[in-house]
């Protein structure tokens, strides 16, 4: 070929082209010893690319014994000369922490000296961590700017992350622009997206049916989280009959797919349709699997089989650590009222009902808006 014949001659890009054709079997077959020598050879040259090319080899241990510490050497000789693709994976390995002790300063550092030679997904990344205040202050702006530049280079996962962001900001009706945009494209994840928009009234009148109809399109295309709530809209009868048994489908197939939240979903489902040994069985499973989390349900199934003092442990310490979740905070106020704490219990319901009405577009939160509205009237009739 012309990239052997150039390769041969001591022409650098050439014999680095000639690595990627091995290493990826682009109309041969895939040789990663072959490509490990040819980049080899170019990167002897000083070339940046090859350079970063074996150092993913060593990453990953093609063609060579892994090698994490010399792939981080090569990494950054590569950066140092100037090579995006080499900035951008020292940014994904100092944000994931595997290699070298997690420092999210240091990947956002990285990133921006990608983004500043082109890349468009060290763009999204540094972009995703000014969204999110990773690594340094949040600047959404400065996101919003970056994922445009990602955007027009060609990346269209910008168009979820620009939908993301427009509702951080509570612009529901860009956010559904940019969404649109990406379910042409084939996004699930806009997709799933829509539909809980459409549920929630957001960006837009609350329309059961177009939620329904999204979360359909989006578990189509194996969307765990467009399953969960299919299960939800099943479970309490969002602009479908409730139906228990088409909600526990839904739910488990979300579940097949590591969906944590689908286990709590099944969970709820399971204590309201009297099978409470089944849902505690479950969310203890759900617990050992992701410590920390759902500890709440947990405690409101020991409410309900009538172990009060156990699910007043469990719910102090849960309130604590997250102060501004509606949901554990009502359960508390449940377990101090049977206790016969009428004034603590109506303290929390007060705080959960506060929280509750600030995102009251949500149908769950309209549902418990009304649960405790009777339970703070009950109360003071009762005084």
């Amino acid at each position: 070929s012309l990239y052997r014949q150039a390769a041969t001659t001591g022409n650098a890009p050439a014999a680095t082209n000639l690595g990627y054709i091995y290493l990826y079997g682009k109309g041969i077959k895939k040789d990663y010893k072959k490509a490990r020598k040819w980049f080899f050879k170019s990167a002897q040259k000083d070339d940046a690319n090859a350079i970063c090319a074996l150092g993913w080899m060593y990453f990953n241990g093609l063609g060579v014994k892994k090698d994490t510490n010399k792939a981080l050497s090569l990494y950054r000789q590569s950066a140092a000369k100037g090579n995006a693709q080499a900035a951008s994976n020292l940014g994904y390995i100092y944000l994931n922490g595997k290699v070298v002790e997690k420092d999210h300063k240091k990947a956002r550092e990285w990133f921006l000296k990608a983004a500043k030679k082109g890349n468009a997904n060290a763009m999204i990344q540094y972009g995703w961590m000014n969204a999110t205040g990773h690594g340094g202050k949040k600047n959404i702006s400065k996101a919003i700017s970056f994922y445009e530049v990602a955007l027009a280079k060609g990346n269209t996962q910008a168009l979820f992350d620009l939908g993301k962001v427009y509702s951080s900001k509570k612009d529901y009706k860009k956010a559904r622009e940019y969404y649109k945009k990406g379910v042409v494209l084939g996004d699930s994840r806009c997709m799933n997206v829509l539909g809980t928009l459409n549920l929630w009234g957001r960006g837009g009148p609350a329309d059961y049916t177009k939620a329904r109809e999204w979360y359909l399109k989006a578990a189509a295309k194996k969307n765990r989280f467009s399953m969960m709530w299919l299960g939800k809209i099943y479970a309490y009868g969002y602009g479908v009959p409730k139906d228990t048994q088409k909600a526990e489908q839904w739910y488990k197939k979300s579940i097949a797919l590591n969906t944590a939240v689908a286990m709590n979903g099944l969970a709820l489902l399971w204590v309201d349709n009297g099978k409470i040994n089944d849902a505690e069985q479950l969310i203890k499973q759900t617990t050992k699997k992701w410590p920390s989390y759902f500890e709440d349900t947990y405690a409101y199934i020991l409410y309900k089989k009538g172990k009060y003092d156990k699910a007043l442990d469990i719910l102090k310490k849960f309130v604590k650590k997250h102060d501004d979740s509606p949901l554990p905070k009502m359960y508390l106020g449940d377990v101090y009222f049977k206790l016969g704490k009428t004034k603590e219990a109506e303290k929390y319901w007060k705080e959960a009902l506060k929280l509750f009405e600030e995102e009251k577009f949500n149908p769950n939160y309209q549902r418990f808006i009304k649960e405790i509205n009777a339970k703070l009237k009950k109360t003071n009739v009762k005084k």
